[in-house]
């Protein structure tokens, strides 16, 4: 693997790690990038911490590390570089898109500045489907309530081609998922 490639690999691993647990381990980093050089690995984990990427944090002997907050999220974000566009010029893409039919209390360019972690998970799902409804709206526009009563509907709704759409987000990588979005 050239080191590029190394470096986008270890960026999204970092990102994954980041959402399923607070600190992280080089070896924990090592079992999902499914990579047996740890010098590689704490090369590029000493060049994240020293660019405030990724924090290091003390537990008795061991190391571990975590995301940094905003910061560090953006621009591991942008190091994923997917057919010369990051993620967040994708993003930005969407929203410039869709935003108008957004619902929501706050905007979405808001949202995502000022929690771009929680956004992914809370509103990537509404930009990339047709399928994602929040607070009764899906990115289109079109209306849609949950069946027998007026509340609106949040989330998936509930059909074949939603399903797939559903697992599609579930194991795509995120970047993908918004390339191919943004690029239709």
């Amino acid at each position: 693997m050239a080191g590029s490639d190394i470096r986008r690999t270890l960026a999204r691993v970092y990102l994954k790690l980041n959402e399923e647990m607070l600190d992280f381990s080089i070896h924990r980093i090592m079992e999902y990038a499914d990579m047996t050089n740890s010098q590689t690995i704490k090369d590029d984990v000493k060049v994240n911490v020293g660019r405030g990427w990724l924090t290091e944090h003390k537990h008795g002997k061991r190391k571990k590390y975590s995301v940094a907050h905003r910061h560090g999220f953006n621009d591991l974000m942008n190091a994923i570089n997917v057919a010369g566009e990051t993620a967040g010029d994708n993003i930005s893409i969407l929203i410039d898109r869709f935003g108008p039919n957004w619902e929501g209390r706050y905007p979405l360019e808001e949202e995502y500045q000022k929690h771009p972690r929680w956004f992914l998970k809370a509103r990537v799902p509404w930009l990339i489907s047709d399928c994602f409804y929040y607070n009764g709206y899906n990115r289109k526009g079109s209306q849609e309530v949950f069946p027998g009563t007026k509340d609106p509907l949040d989330g998936w709704i509930i059909t074949q081609s939603s399903g797939i759409e559903r697992e599609r987000y579930l194991t795509v990588e995120i970047e993908e998922l918004l390339l191919v979005a943004a690029s239709n």
